[in-house]
């Protein structure tokens, strides 16, 4: 529960910074896009790694509650407390990053669920 609970404040809050701290915004030509990453270099590399412990973080969330929701179908037991609260965190979350920006939040959760296609075991 402890560990569901820190990937979720972790991945929230990068996403959060990951979002807020953006160099590219949707208005901007590509040359102007390309300046501001030339111009601010810590900025942008910033920017990367918080969106790639973002990405890890929700992905890793995500996984984790696909793998105790097909545990519960498989077992034919009931759903737990953890995995409701889970699922609620995890919409919660993902409601919260896309009132700040759309576009950023949807780059960011359907690689997030993409990764966790890939990397799910059979």
């Amino acid at each position: 529960m402890w560990n569901m609970g820190l990937k979720m404040i972790i991945g929230c809050l990068c996403g959060y910074l990951y979002i807020k701290f953006n160099l590219i915004h949707s208005s901007s030509s590509f040359i102007e896009e390309f300046i501001m990453i030339i111009m601010h270099p810590l900025r942008f590399f910033l920017d990367m790694i918080m969106f790639f412990i973002a990405l890890i973080m929700n992905a890793s969330l995500i996984k984790l509650l696909f793998n105790k929701t097909f545990v519960v179908w498989k077992k034919k037991k009931y759903w737990n407390n953890e995995i409701l609260i889970g699922y609620t965190g995890l919409i919660l979350m993902i409601s919260y990053l896309i009132n700040l920006d759309f576009v950023h939040a949807l780059i960011l959760f359907s690689l997030s669920f993409f990764y966790v296609i890939i990397s799910m075991d059979a």
